[in-house]
């Protein structure tokens, strides 16, 4: 159920409202704007800024897969996922 809803669902864009950022589909929100920064999804997740610098990455719906705690986040299309931990020190997963 969750898959065919994260299907519909890929074409949501960031949007901003006031000083934070959240994801709509259409007119319709689906992560409430409630992060710092949000960028443009990847492949069916997106990184977000929680607090300042302290990147994580996200599904589609809001639910966080990654937890904000990285200088850097690098989404790759394949699923491949950067996580600058400190400056030189990449940590890499796959979702």
């Amino acid at each position: 159920k969750r898959r065919k809803r994260l299907e519909e669902i890929k074409d949501v864009l960031p949007f901003r409202m006031g000083m934070k950022w959240g994801l709509k589909w259409g007119d319709r929100i689906v992560v409430p704007p409630c992060y710092r920064n949000i960028c443009v999804p990847v492949g069916g997740y997106c990184a977000f800024e929680g607090n300042a610098c302290q990147w994580g990455v996200m599904a589609l719906d809001g639910k966080v897969v990654v937890e904000a705690r990285y200088q850097k986040v690098e989404i790759e299309k394949d699923g491949t996922v950067h996580l600058t931990i400190i400056p030189g020190k990449v940590k890499t997963i796959n979702l």
